[in-house]
């Protein structure tokens, strides 16, 4: 996987962190990789979303953990 694009934020005792990644390996398995990865380590897997820009799918997705 190589790294794209980071950003960070926080305030009001809140901290935001994302990452984005590209690589050859099919969505299923690194989705896979991270629900299984993160959940041992106890994070909760919240929900998954299609991005889209009015309506149009831009062909990524997000994972959301807490």
């Amino acid at each position: 996987m190589v790294e794209v694009h980071k950003s960070t934020s926080s305030g009001f005792g809140k901290a935001f962190v994302s990452k984005s990644f590209r690589c050859k390996t099919s969505y299923d398995e690194v989705k896979r990789f991270y629900v299984d990865h993160l959940t041992q380590d106890g994070w909760q897997f919240v929900h998954e979303r299609q991005i889209k820009n009015w309506q149009r799918d831009l062909g990524g997705r997000e994972l959301e953990f807490r």
